[in-house]
């Protein structure tokens, strides 16, 4: 069924577009913005933006290394111990 409704769904694709191009050349902008707007994502796909708190972005993987080395660094300052005295897992 969801194969039939997206097939059918394709099958006015090309009067969709054929729409929103009339809706483009409108001077109202509250028409011609979003159809503009659709007609680009549809032929360029949306520009990407990093989300924030995607922690595999590679912006937030180095913020975490540089927040966790400055902990160990403070850490160690306090005990009096140098990082390097430290074993991983330890």
């Amino acid at each position: 069924m969801a194969m039939e409704v997206r097939d059918l769904a394709r099958s006015y694709s090309v009067e969709a577009v054929t729409r929103l191009a009339y809706w483009m050349r409108s001077d109202d902008p509250r028409a011609s913005v979003p159809a503009s707007n659709a007609i680009l994502d549809r032929a360029w796909g949306k520009p990407t933006q990093p989300i924030g708190g995607d922690d595999e972005s590679p912006i937030n993987v180095n913020l975490k290394l540089d927040a966790f080395t400055g902990r160990i660094t403070r850490l160690a300052a306090r005990t009096g111990e140098d990082e390097g005295d430290c074993e991983a897992g330890a």
